[in-house]
């Protein structure tokens, strides 16, 4: 136990928290491409088509469930269901999109609605849409802004810090830059708490960092810390915690 108190009141690291390193890569990757999500966008265009085609068979049938508007619905199901995806009728939004010829502005703001109501994997493919029609560079480093967004909140972080980063290298927006300055400060590997675990058998103190330590570590996990006076206990480190056992 007096071990435990001299670590919790005189532990210090000796190498410095950037060179404990973490177990994944550099946030910014040199090679990165942006994400091939191109049969995602033709299987909603696909889609959007046939509901609006549905819609166009319901109003010439006078809202009666004719012959022409159940064999849209029936191509509809096949193809929600070989896509895997939830069967939800369309709004006004999705439909002048479609009947606008899917302008990329018009895609930019179907992208936002679709993330505001967490359907990720339509707002992604609509982001993309958005970022391939683009014809200025500022609607496409929009577009790769929000589907870094979309990443971001599935807690794909990395490919959305790659994202932003892209983003600001096609046109260095205001906007777009912060969110990459925030998610990688965010992501960047510190130390969060000491934790002290003084009820086991054998006592027990963990420094904690914010991501997991990359295996191996470059030096021995003792060669991280330093007690004064020196103690002989035992060190190891495991996912996120350098820890002090003895």
């Amino acid at each position: 136990m007096r071990a435990l108190t001299t670590f919790f009141l005189a532990l210090f690291i000796v190498a410095p928290v950037s060179s404990v390193q973490a177990e994944t890569p550099p946030l910014i990757d040199p090679a990165f491409e942006v994400p091939d999500l191109s049969l995602e966008a033709a299987k909603l265009e696909q889609r959007l088509l046939l509901l609006a085609e549905i819609q166009d068979a319901e109003i010439q049938e006078g809202g009666r469930q004719g012959g022409e508007t159940q064999e849209l619905r029936e191509r509809l199901t096949r193809l929600l269901d070989a896509s895997g995806l939830r069967r939800r009728g369309a709004s006004q939004a999705e439909i002048r999109t479609i009947r606008n010829g899917a302008r990329a502005s018009d895609w930019a703001s179907l992208a936002q609605t679709y993330l505001g109501g967490h359907h990720f994997e339509d707002a992604a493919a609509a982001a993309y849409l958005s970022y391939e029609k683009a014809e200025t560079e500022l609607r496409r480093s929009r577009a790769l802004g929000t589907l870094a967004e979309v990443y971001l909140r599935q807690g794909e972080d990395r490919t959305a810090v790659n994202l932003y980063n892209r983003a600001v290298e096609i046109l260095p927006d205001s906007q777009n830059r912060r969110r990459l300055e925030v998610l990688v400060e965010r992501l960047k590997l510190r130390l969060v708490e000491v934790d002290v675990e003084s009820d086991n058998a054998v006592p027990r103190a963990c420094v904690v960092f914010s991501q997991k330590l990359r295996k191996p570590l470059p030096l021995k996990p003792a060669d991280y810390i330093a007690l004064e006076p020196a103690e002989d206990v035992d060190v190891s480190a495991s996912g996120e915690r350098l820890c002090l056992r003895g």
